[in-house]
């Protein structure tokens, strides 16, 4: 595993987080519940196979 793989759990961990306090607040932007889900992928280290 990669020097950045720390740094990249917790980014997880927080964008999961900020997920469940959405749904869990039943947030609704236009009126209309959204759900969101994470969807993790690993780049490599690679700025062109992140975007």
């Amino acid at each position: 595993m990669g020097d950045g793989v720390s740094n990249g759990k917790g980014i997880e961990n927080s964008v999961c987080l900020a997920i469940e306090e959405a749904h869990n607040q039943r947030f609704k932007p236009v009126g209309q519940a959204i759900r969101f889900e994470p969807d993790p992928v690993h780049d490599q280290g690679d700025p062109h196979i992140g975007l």
